[in-house]
């Protein structure tokens, strides 16, 4: 059974911040980023986290800072395990759920990602048959496998930073 890791601390480090699923550290002249297992619905942090999301987040993040870093500089440096134990003492729990960012002055866009029709989803396509702008088939119910993942902005108010 793998372990589930829902807060961190790291001793001598400061804690800048612990959001929905990421906490962050300040190292200085970069922020340490580590993913957890948290999950959260409508800015709520659920209490029953899953096992290994943390890594499933990171590769994700990952993956779309390299495929957009040829067409604008982003936060991201690095996510190889060396790199950062060499910065941090201590960490070998956070292996494949941290990485080294620029500190830089965030972006606030938000999305959602969706797999499966679900939630404020579901609720969407049994009114007019669509999620976000994507038109889907007749006869679908909850937890339907999308044919693939799309994102699309959140359809509540934002929330003030």
């Amino acid at each position: 059974m793998t372990n589930t890791i829902t807060q961190i601390d790291i001793d001598g480090v400061k804690k800048l911040k612990s959001g929905k699923v990421r906490e962050v550290f300040d190292l200085g002249d970069v922020l340490l980023f580590v993913a957890t297992d948290r999950i959260s619905a409508f800015d709520v942090i659920l209490p029953n986290p899953i096992p290994e999301k943390a890594m499933s987040l990171r590769r994700s993040a990952n993956s779309g800072s390299a495929k957009t870093r040829h067409i604008v500089e982003n936060h991201f440096i690095t996510s190889d395990y060396a790199k950062l134990a060499a910065r941090v003492v201590g960490i070998e729990s956070l292996r494949g759920r941290s990485m080294l960012v620029r500190k830089c002055k965030p972006l606030p866009v938000e999305c959602v990602v969706r797999g499966y029709l679900a939630g404020s989803g579901l609720k969407e396509y049994k009114q007019t048959r669509m999620v976000a702008v994507i038109a889907c088939r007749q006869g679908w119910s909850n937890r339907v496998h999308f044919p693939t993942r799309f994102s699309h902005p959140p359809r509540r108010p934002r929330r003030p930073r």
